[in-house]
């Protein structure tokens, strides 16, 4: 998984979770110290939702966000604003698609699958990071953002510019070897646990 780093870097800020296998004093110390750490607007260590409201094992989403309010769009000869991923999820695909004009114009492969790339350290510093905000539903604050990955809003946003000149760095080859790895380390996994709820 592209995450493995990511999204247990962001649990374990505030997750008490990981302390359950101290004795109880010890535990009740360190969860103690843990949560003073955790507050609203830290982008260091934002607080996290009940642990009974999200599921923490996993793949986690997004990897990355784009602003989606606001484009002007021509609707029906009409210029018009509109809002939400049916403006942003294209926006991230034409940046894409003119890194692979520039990619193959330079002797290079398309981009390809872009998790390998995206969680390549050459590459995630190619998104702006967004530190503030929440996704607030149900009734609760949700999840909040901070520093590097987070259950808001990823990765951050895409500057082009960046991501362009990052891409250029990344080799297809590697990746499409990487991303193989992934789905044959995934396929042995599953063979493993079928084979064990049968035997």
């Amino acid at each position: 998984m592209y995450q493995n780093k990511a999204v247990p870097t962001y649990l374990k800020h505030c997750d008490p979770s990981q302390y359950n296998d101290l004795p109880d004093q010890q535990r009740e110390r360190m969860v103690s110290t843990l949560l003073a750490q955790c507050k609203k607007g830290s982008t260091s260590n934002p607080p996290l939702p009940d642990m009974d409201t999200f599921n923490k094992r996993g793949r986690a989403i997004p990897d990355i966000s784009m602003q989606g309010r606001n484009f002007i769009g021509l609707f029906g000869g009409q210029w018009t604003h509109v809002d939400g991923t049916s403006a942003s999820t294209p926006t991230v695909a034409a940046m894409i698609a003119a890194i692979n004009d520039h990619r193959l114009a330079e002797g290079h492969s398309r981009v390809g699958f872009l998790n390998p790339a995206i969680y390549n350290s050459k590459v995630s510093g190619a998104f702006n990071d967004v530190i503030y905000g929440t996704n607030p539903g149900c009734g609760i604050d949700g999840f909040h953002a901070s520093r590097g990955w987070d259950p808001v809003t990823g990765l951050g946003t895409p500057n082009f510019n960046r991501l362009k000149t990052a891409m250029m760095s990344v080799s297809g080859k590697a990746r499409a070897r990487r991303a193989g790895e992934q789905v044959k380390s995934a396929t042995t996994h599953l063979r493993e646990q079928e084979h064990r709820r049968h035997h």
